[in-house]
């Protein structure tokens, strides 16, 4: 199944990426900041590029939504 995963390079989006990959999905993280640590593929949501998350959306089955707000750390689930 493709899965696009918003907040998917977050302290969440990193335990659940590689566990929905190793079910055999196919894994599309979304991230602000694009940074390396995982072999999934990323999609990066800028403000420049609108259409990006329109088109990540638009070739998903599932959206596992993972995105939290980073000026707001105590709405976080904590781990």
């Amino acid at each position: 199944m493709r899965m696009l995963v918003t907040g998917g390079k977050g302290e969440l989006g990193r335990r659940v990426v590689p566990r929905l990959a190793a079910m055999g999905h196919d894994v599309l993280v979304g991230t602000r900041a694009p940074r390396p640590h995982t072999d999934a593929a990323e999609v990066a949501f800028r403000h420049d590029h609108p259409e990006t998350i329109d088109d990540a959306v638009a070739d998903a089955e599932v959206v596992v939504h993972l995105a939290s707000d980073p000026t707001d750390t105590d709405a976080d689930v904590v781990l």
